[in-house]
């Protein structure tokens, strides 16, 4: 079995405004992965997966107290930026999986689908000097 994702789509730039609350780009309507790229003298990556990466961008941006992730990420984004470092985002939309001779498209509004995503994504970050996977457990 083999997990091949879709391009990885650049859709902009993590800043944030005089109420200090982050300003995400805005991202493709739908299911998907996404990555969070801090890039500095310690470069990380964080890889997700959604089922509607608007509702999910907006979690990043105003966390609530039960999403340890969404603000554990939402802290690391203010640390870099408040030393000038770059943090940018990334969206991808399609993956495909191959099972013996043929493949089909993954259907990313299933959960079972976008987590086999996920983790070729995952993967692909390890192996592709992205620096520290964010990831717990990643």
């Amino acid at each position: 079995m083999q997990i091949t994702l879709g391009e990885w789509q650049a859709i902009g730039d993590v800043g944030s405004d005089a109420e200090h609350r982050l300003i995400l780009p805005v991202p493709p309507s739908g299911p998907g992965l996404y990555r969070i790229r801090l890039l500095g003298a310690d470069p990380s990556v964080y890889v997700g997966e959604t089922e509607d990466l608007g509702r999910r961008f907006q979690n990043y941006r105003t966390p609530d107290r039960s999403q340890r992730t969404n603000r554990r990420m939402n802290e690391q984004m203010f640390a870099a930026l408040r030393v000038g470092q770059h943090v940018a985002v990334e969206t991808c939309t399609a993956a495909t999986i191959e099972v013996g001779p043929g493949s089909e498209a993954l259907d990313l509004s299933v959960k079972s689908h976008r987590l086999l995503a996920e983790e070729a994504a995952l993967a692909q970050a390890r192996g592709a000097g992205f620096g520290r996977v964010e990831n717990v457990g990643g």
